[in-house]
């Protein structure tokens, strides 16, 4: 199963190695999960395998490298007994490690800019199921120019918005299963509070307009 690697179709071939393996049929089915939120960012370019070891022993579930040009320039995986075994209190964990200098050799390479700007928005899912729909807004606005966050915590709406608040942003994008089935959004001024709804695919444009005000 090592020698697993390339696109999505070396998930099946990996779900007929591990079909008596109920452990690693659920692994398997959060990588699903993982991947249609990663394609939910814009993000096609992935390769899935099998064979990825990292250094540390207390990964307990999958592990992921991310590379620009060639450069990998993070890593990190989910560790779910770390905790406890630290003398903390069981506890679900993925963590994530940046490489600042690799980063920064980047930027610079590349002749990109980093933004300084608060937040343009933070994109708030206002019931279950809107997560993917939120990661999709939060992936048209960033290719628009927008520096945007997104509320992956699932609080309360009252405590989304006031984390909203807290991170400096310019607005709040709430996303609710009813006014996305009618084809909506609301999107909130956080100085003022004022809320209007806004049809779904005129949201880049009113935010882009707004974020220039």
């Amino acid at each position: 199963m090592i020698t697993l690697r390339g696109s999505t179709k070396v998930l099946k071939q990996a779900e007929k190695l591990v079909a008596s393996l109920p452990k690693a049929k659920i692994a398997l089915n959060n990588l699903h999960e993982i991947l249609e939120h990663v394609r939910s960012f814009g993000v096609e370019k992935f390769t899935i395998d099998f064979g990825i070891a990292r250094g540390l022993e207390y990964y307990t579930d999958f592990v992921f490298e991310l590379y620009v040009d060639g450069v990998q320039v993070a890593g990190g995986g989910r560790y779910d007994e770390l905790i406890e075994l630290l003398g903390g209190e069981p506890c679900p964990a993925v963590g994530v490690g940046f490489g600042v200098d690799r980063i920064a050799r980047t930027l610079l390479k590349r002749g990109m800019i980093v933004p300084r700007e608060r937040l343009d928005c933070v994109v708030l899912p206002a019931s279950e199921g809107m997560l993917s729909e939120c990661l999709k807004i939060v992936g048209e606005l960033r290719r628009a120019g927008l520096l945007v966050d997104v509320d992956l915590m699932r609080r309360r709406l009252s405590k989304a918005i006031a984390y909203a608040n807290a991170c400096g942003a310019k607005h709040s994008i709430i996303v609710g299963t009813k006014d996305l089935a009618a084809g909506r959004v609301t999107l909130r001024e956080m100085h003022t509070g004022d809320q209007v709804q806004v049809p779904r695919q005129e949201l880049v444009a009113r935010l882009k307009s707004a974020s220039k005000s």
